[in-house]
């Protein structure tokens, strides 16, 4: 086993690394460059988030690493669509029958 020969924590970018391999930073820096690139075209926020567990080994001088990735990859916006609501209370595209003397009513009092 390596020892670090300095007071001086080693560099976490190097640790992060020789997780998993390489494969957790290949899948942060894929998972970057598509977080970023949404964001570039929707205009809208996404994140990316890193979680690194630390626990106790076996032996009791190990500890042992697990990641999580989180990715939110920002969408384009939807556009809202109007429903009526009929007598049954089911959301529907036509106007009620009914519905449209409500429709004719001046702003904010019965007719």
């Amino acid at each position: 086993m390596a020892e670090h020969p300095s007071d001086e924590p080693r560099d976490f970018a190097v640790v992060l690394c020789e997780l998993s391999r390489g494969t957790t930073n290949a899948l942060l820096s894929k998972f970057l460059r598509d977080v970023t690139a949404a964001v570039k075209e929707t205009q809208n926020k996404g994140s990316l988030t890193f979680t690194l567990e630390v626990a106790p080994g076996e032996d009791g001088d190990t500890v042992i690493f697990t990641d999580k990735i989180g990715v939110k990859v920002p969408q384009h916006d939807r556009k809202a669509t109007l429903f009526f609501v009929n007598r049954q209370g089911d959301p529907v595209r036509d106007i009620p029958q009914g519905a449209d003397l409500l429709l004719n009513q001046p702003m904010g009092g019965a007719a």
